[in-house]
């Protein structure tokens, strides 16, 4: 494995850490929401409509239609703007860091996730794999079948590729619950302000997105 092959894993495994991180983040700050995903979201939606909660109907459909703006803008930005999309969702989840460690502990949990759901979309969108496999730094669903799946297939095969998805997509997985892991003390001591805790992370991934931008340029 080349030094540009190595820098590309390492800065996937830091934003599945610091994906885990503000996973773990929503869950612990904002009443067990997930701000990572809008499955759960699109659901209560549906059974809010069908209770006739319209306010929380709206809330929810606000968060909906920020996922899907973040979404729109992984279009939008690197075609309009040419900006390199990794280092723009670095900025913003940065940005969005700041932010959340001064909105108030006690607003509406979904309120207090609109930000979160915004960048991590955005995340979703600009780190989507590395080299071949395609692999989510925001949840793990995928990435624990593709563990087990490689591990299985290589216990029948032995073969040295199925051995190599199993641990890249173990590593990513491994790498997304170390960030779930850290939101649990930075919650006990800071709560929502724990968020600035990952600022160093995405300053370590700035610099990695920004050394593989300059990489790609110099080749180009």
């Amino acid at each position: 494995m080349g030094a540009e092959q190595r820098r590309e894993r390492y800065l996937h495994n830091l934003m599945a850490v610091i994906g885990g991180f503000f996973g773990g983040y929503a869950i612990l700050n904002r009443c067990d929401i997930l701000g990572s995903a809008q499955t759960a979201s699109l659901l209560s939606m549906t059974l809010k409509l069908l209770g006739g909660d319209l306010r929380e109907v709206l809330i929810r459909l606000g968060a909906a239609a920020l996922y899907a703006c973040a979404i729109a803008l992984s279009i939008l930005v690197p075609e309009y703007l040419g900006w390199d999309l990794q280092r723009f969702s670095i900025a913003c989840t940065a940005a969005v860091s700041m932010l959340l460690g001064v909105l108030p502990a006690e607003m509406d949990p979904v309120l207090g996730l609109y930000p979160i759901f915004f960048v991590m979309a955005l995340q979703w969108c600009a780190f989507k794999g590395c080299g071949k496999y395609v692999s989510s730094t925001i949840f793990s669903t995928n990435n624990y079948r593709q563990t087990i799946q490689g591990v299985t297939r290589y216990c029948i095969t032995k073969r040295r590729e199925e051995l190599e998805q199993a641990k890249f997509f173990g590593l990513t997985l491994c790498s997304f619950h170390l960030g779930v892991a850290l939101s649990y003390p930075a919650h006990l001591r800071l709560g929502v302000r724990s968020a600035w805790l990952c600022l160093p992370l995405l300053a370590a991934a700035g610099a990695l997105a920004r050394r593989r931008h300059g990489a790609e340029r110099a080749a180009a």
